[in-house]
């Protein structure tokens, strides 16, 4: 206390006259706290004030997410137990009432035995017994726990010999051919090239290099594979002026077939596992309707292979998409995730992938989104679900295949090079090239965008969805001539 007080003392000299005899306490008190306000004042500057509970709020955020997210998962799994439950019940009651009709046509049916009266007694007990008796010997050892079992099974009894022919089976049609597909950009490609040869001069080879080269850029090749063709076309001993038209369009078959030329065994995506874990193919588009197609014919594909396929219909601003894919299910047996309306693609997709890897699933087709009320881009949408799948499952998506309608020139490439640019295709599908004039411009868009067509979808069915084969393709561009022998050798191989 001593040392405090000389302290003040030699503080309150400095500051002018002060006679330590006549100390005043109050002097002593302000000073006091003076030096006290100005020390905190400084330690409010320099000390950082930390906001109470911020960690603990950031994880409680982030439990709360991945607690909605396994919601989302368990309400996802409940409702496809429950579809499949409310599918065995139907078709359960759908062989009861076969059983049923078949029981009730062989009542009506009266019992061939003259021995009815003779035999079967006169009191109503021994008549009925009769009649049961009568009834075993037709059904032989069928019971009714075969029946149950049967109507579980969704199988009809081989020991029954019913009067009436069932319906027979429709004959299993054969699938579609590259040459059946592409025959309305052929004959296109056909007509101008008969006009070309018409107008050609015997003593000038170049004046038919234009026509043709014209008669390809009408077919929409594009001119970076117009100029590659004509080069090879032009090359070797056989000139132009000797070519006839078969000659012609053969030689453009080959000189096409070399632009779109790949491994085929890269051609078609393997439905095998990655590491023991589901092979995830992102299917994206702006066609909802072709991109419904593309995944029922590649699931269905890839189930004939024997892998186990599940679909994840994160489309969720198609509400269309997602209820076709959800009846596709209960007809194929395939299962398809799918979630209310307005619900985030991600939270599908992360149900779909996690369910995928619990089931142990070998692929899961994952139908991406195709819009957004906000009129977002696609390309951000998907990178959204691309995103969480990778973050899900490192390495996922193993491919991304764009799915699209076989269209002009123009109204292909550029949705294709937009896409391409943000999403890294890694194959392209065109369904309905039977329906376009103009499919030469598939060879046009492998040219310039470097991305492999993977598979083609001709017609409506799974007929029609085929893996795309360069030199058929090629070939039937511009020639049918012996195109189904080589379908068939490529088929057998």
């Amino acid at each position: 206390m001593g040392s405090l007080t000389e302290l003040f003392d030699n503080i309150l000299s400095a500051m002018g006259h002060y006679d330590v005899s006549n100390r005043d306490p109050l002097i002593f008190f302000a000073l006091f706290f003076s030096i006290v306000s100005i020390g905190l004042s400084f330690s409010k500057l320099f000390v950082k004030r930390r906001v109470p509970n911020e960690g603990k709020m950031t994880k409680l955020n982030d439990k709360v997410d991945e607690l909605s997210l396994r919601v989302d998962d368990f309400a996802g799994r409940l409702s496809t137990a429950g579809t499949n439950f409310e599918r065995i019940i139907n078709e359960t009651r759908q062989r009861i009432r076969y059983i049923e009709e078949r029981l009730e046509s062989m009542e009506s049916r009266p019992i061939e035995s003259p021995d009815f009266e003779l035999y079967g007694g006169e009191n109503l007990e021994d008549r009925l017994n009769f009649l049961q008796d009568a009834v075993e010997k037709m059904l032989g050892s069928f019971t009714a726990e075969d029946g149950l079992q049967l109507s579980l099974e969704g199988e009809e009894p081989d020991d029954l010999d019913f009067e009436e022919h069932e319906e027979e089976e429709a004959e299993q049609l054969p699938p579609l051919t590259f040459a059946a597909g592409l025959s309305k950009s052929r004959e296109a490609i056909a007509q101008s090239l008969r006009s070309a040869l018409k107008e050609k001069d015997p003593g000038d080879e170049e004046s038919l290099v234009s026509p043709i080269k014209n008669a390809l850029l009408a077919a929409e090749f594009g001119p970076s594979a117009c100029e590659a063709i004509m080069s090879n076309l032009c090359e070797g001993e056989l000139k132009l002026n000797d070519m006839t038209l078969d000659d012609v369009r053969d030689r453009l078959a080959k000189s096409a077939a070399l632009l779109v030329a790949q491994d085929q065994d890269s051609i078609e995506i393997s439905p095998v596992q990655v590491n023991e874990l589901p092979k995830v193919v992102m299917i994206v588009g702006n066609d909802c309707k072709q991109k419904v197609a593309a995944i029922r014919s590649l699931a269905a594909r890839f189930a004939e292979q024997g892998a186990k396929v599940m679909v994840g219909a994160c489309d969720s601003y198609s509400s269309d998409s997602r209820s076709e894919l959800t009846a596709w299910s209960k007809e194929s047996g395939i299962l398809v995730l799918s979630g209310p309306d307005k619900v985030k693609s991600t939270t599908i997709a992360y149900k779909a992938l996690h369910r995928a890897q619990d089931d142990q699933a070998d692929v899961l087709l994952v139908d991406a989104p195709s819009g957004h009320e906000k009129k977002s881009s696609i390309a951000d949408e998907i990178k959204k679900v691309m995103n969480m799948i990778s973050r899900e499952q490192p390495g996922a998506p193993h491919e991304t295949l764009l799915v699209f309608k076989a269209a002009g020139y123009d109204e292909t490439l550029e949705p294709i090079r937009e896409l391409n640019s943000s999403l890294e295709l890694s194959g392209l599908c065109a369904m309905r090239v039977d329906e376009c004039t103009t499919a030469a411009n598939l060879v046009a868009v492998t040219r310039e965008l470097d991305v492999p067509i993977r598979y083609i979808g001709i017609g409506e069915d799974q007929r029609g969805f085929k893996s795309f084969a360069p030199a058929e393709f090629t070939l039937a561009l511009f020639s049918s001539r012996g195109l189904d022998s080589t379908e068939s050798a490529a088929a057998a191989a």
